[in-house]
């Protein structure tokens, strides 16, 4: 393949509706410069490092040391990249909409009650020998190398992996962070894109929680859904801020007995969490697609007005976003 050369994140961006196709070795775009966002609008990248690292045939190479490099992509393909030491954040805003409506006359609800949250990809268990490299799970049926680039928690020793491979009955992640960093037999696994019920430890000082999730890849800003918390202060919805890579704070509503949560908290990423207008509707326009993202939720109307049952949702966010419907049973 041929590399593209550019001299600034400004030049990088006059790159449009183009295909970058690698024949196994080398970048196809290499950016230099001071940091600055990069607007990549219908490109495609085929035959490059499926993840991010520093193989030497990523998409992009971001050969710049310091700063922050915001790759705001529309249409085409998510490119794997590679920096010199700059922050990259890749962003795919997508819409995520969900419309409830009456089961009966299919008239839309207003004030319906809805939260959507992120599911899992997949659950299970290690059913191969001990101090194994890859996990193998003889009752699953995977479409081979389906799950490339989701993550996979060994929530039995603590550690975690990007997927770089799968066959039908076997996934192939590096695993770090845990005590043994291989899987032993009967080992519990978690597959997930964003967080889903992920198994994390929480302290608190007076309102604020310190939440300790591994590699969580959320942003400052979003929700998640804090659940399994012995003491009910830490359990809830709430908005994250001063984020790291393995941690994250949020505040509760009252300061919990003790300075650590017990029981088995867990925490799920929230999509969507609130009321439908006058049209039935409640959305999101900025949905930070990566990866496809099943999710899960329900939607209810129980305070004024007719009252309906709770519906449940399902579905999977893709880089065409999500635009589904919920029907309600009027509540007799």
């Amino acid at each position: 393949n041929t590399v593209v050369d550019a001299s600034s994140p400004a030049n990088a961006a006059l790159i449009s509706n183009s295909k970058f196709i690698s024949d196994g070795t080398g970048h196809g775009l290499v950016v230099t410069g001071t940091a600055a966002d990069i607007a990549l609008t219908n490109m495609t990248w085929t035959g490059f490092a499926a993840s991010d690292g520093s193989t030497g045939n990523e998409a992009i190479y971001i050969n710049i040391a310091t700063g922050t490099v915001n790759l705001n992509i529309s249409g085409g393909t998510i490119p794997s990249v590679r920096t010199a030491g700059a922050t990259v954040n890749k962003i795919n805003a997508v819409t995520v909409k969900v419309t409830v409506k009456d089961a009966n006359t299919l008239a839309v609800i207003e004030s319906a009650r809805v939260l959507l949250e992120a599911d899992s990809v997949a659950t299970g268990t290690h059913t191969g020998a001990n101090n194994a490299a890859t996990l193998t799970d003889s009752t699953k049926s995977f479409t081979t190398n389906a799950l490339v680039n989701y993550r996979i928690y060994n929530t039995t020793d603590g550690s975690d992996g990007l997927i770089t491979a799968n066959t039908a009955t076997t996934v192939t992640a590096t695993l770090a962070g845990g005590t043994d960093n291989d899987w032993d037999t009967s080992d519990a696994y978690i597959i997930v894109g964003r967080p889903a019920r992920n198994p994390v430890s929480i302290t608190s000082v007076t309102t604020t929680a310190t939440v300790t999730h591994k590699n969580h890849g959320l942003a400052s800003g979003v929700s998640v859904a804090i659940r399994g918390a012995t003491e009910q202060e830490y359990n809830g919805i709430f908005t994250i801020s001063n984020v790291t890579t393995n941690t994250y704070d949020y505040t509760m509503s009252a300061d919990p007995a003790g300075s650590a949560a017990t029981g088995s908290p867990t925490s799920t990423a929230v999509v969507l969490n609130g009321t439908t207008n006058a049209s039935g509707i409640i959305q999101t326009t900025t949905f930070n697609f990566l990866i496809s993202q099943p999710v899960t939720g329900k939607a209810r109307k129980a305070t004024t007005g007719t009252k309906y049952k709770g519906g449940i949702l399902t579905g999977t966010i893709t880089s065409s976003g999500l635009d589904t419907t919920v029907l309600l049973i009027p509540d007799e």
